[in-house]
């Protein structure tokens, strides 16, 4: 370009904050048009975007095979990017010396305090050390996601007290971390390929966050008596005094294959022994797991042990897995309401077809759903209307709720 060209680019170029580069396919002699004319760019005018602070990076889809994507990066990095998102896609096959800038991505930004790395195609390798000797050049990280790094690595990232927010991925050939993780972690994020790993990890690894996530790889149908030890370490690794949100949640094992509709847990046991124990709870997510066999006593029970849960989502996954309808009645509902004073969003599967026992007592003293009412086929809109009462008498927008009936 010419030099007033050069100079508008500039110009326009100091505005820009964040990023993303997109990753649509282009004619071969326009893709080597850019890369000829990124690689005559003289080094005095790099960073090409000096006050980009947020770049995410994914490979662009002529370039996965050559590694050219990853070369680009050298013109955009600078010293004022603070958050550096990587989706790359073939680690393991780019040609030397193309994947040099990654190693080299600490000097080019120094000042990375959030990081995330995300490797496709691993299938049996991934790259923790290489990570690792990124991530610990960054010397006030507070966020990362990466795939799990090598012992000593993770020792030297958890001795600087900086971290805030951890994701680790764990797949079979991962290192396994054996220690606590800091309190200053406050949020803990664990994916794993499968229950049985999962237990594995959990076996080694104490931690103590405010919010904790664990994603478990489900596209193998699971073995309810591995997820029983998953589930029964819980409160053995996790700081149930600390905890305040927890979220477990299916995902898939494999990059690109989705997890079979049917490849769930029925949840009874398990959620009435294993979570009743985090008694400072504030949100619990088990949305995508069966909680078809929970009685109305197996609710009160919950409820009863989680008092200051301003959210709870159950069972939202199907239901016909077990049984061809839930077990709970509204009075699951009701129970729950009755403990959870602060309670704001509820999900919970019923079976409309029940009455409660006695029946439901209106303020007035009206028994709202009695033996003669489900006779007379109206229940369901009398179920609607004490839903109504039960919000409103709690002082709640009842349109804010989510109630699946």
């Amino acid at each position: 370009m010419d030099d007033t060209q050069w100079l508008t680019f500039c110009k326009y170029a100091r505005r820009v904050k964040t990023f993303r580069p997109c990753g649509a396919r282009v004619p071969v002699q326009v893709e080597q048009e850019f890369i000829s004319s990124l690689q005559h760019c003289p080094t005095s005018y790099l960073p090409l975007l000096p006050n980009v602070t947020d770049l995410e990076w994914s490979e662009l889809s002529f370039s996965t095979l050559d590694g050219s994507g990853i070369s680009l990066l050298k013109y955009f990095v600078g010293p004022a990017v603070t958050t550096v998102t990587l989706s790359l896609q073939r680690w393991l096959v780019y040609p030397s010396p193309k994947p040099a800038i990654l190693a080299d991505l600490p000097k080019f930004c120094p000042n990375v305090t959030s990081f995330t790395v995300v490797v496709g195609l691993l299938w049996e390798y991934q790259p923790c050390r290489e990570v690792g000797r990124m991530v610990t050049q960054w010397p006030r990280l507070h966020t990362l996601r990466t795939c799990a790094l090598p012992q000593p690595m993770m020792d030297q990232l958890f001795s600087r007290r900086t971290l805030e927010s951890l994701y680790l991925d764990y797949h079979r050939s991962s290192p396994n971390y054996i220690g606590r993780i800091p309190d200053a972690v406050c949020e803990f994020t664990l994916g794993v390929d499968s229950s049985s790993l999962c237990t594995r990890i959990l076996e080694t690894v104490y931690a103590s966050p405010t919010r904790f996530h664990l994603a478990v790889g489900m596209n193998e149908r699971p073995e309810e008596a591995e997820f029983k030890k998953t589930f029964h370490l819980l409160p053995l690794r996790l700081d149930t005094s600390r905890l305040l949100s927890l979220t477990i949640q299916p995902r898939a094992s494999i990059v690109g294959i989705p997890i079979p509709m049917w490849h769930t847990l029925e949840l009874r046991e398990l959620l009435v022994s294993t979570f009743v124990k985090f008694a400072a709870l504030r949100e619990l997510d088990l949305d995508l797991f069966c909680t078809a066999e929970m009685s109305d006593a197996d609710y009160a029970h919950v409820a009863g042990s989680l008092v200051h849960l301003r959210s709870l989502k159950l069972g939202a996954a199907n239901p016909f897995i077990s049984r061809p309808w839930p077990a709970a009645s509204i009075g699951a509902v009701i129970a729950v309401l009755r403990y959870c004073k602060h309670l704001e969003t509820l999900h919970l599967l019923f079976n409309a077809s029940i009455p409660p026992p006695g029946g439901l007592t209106m303020p007035d003293g009206r028994v709202a759903l009695s033996e003669e009412l489900v006779r007379q086929g109206c229940i369901q809109q009398m179920y609607y209307q004490a839903l109504r009462w039960l919000f409103a008498n709690r002082g709640c927008d009842y349109w804010r709720h989510s109630i699946l009936l």
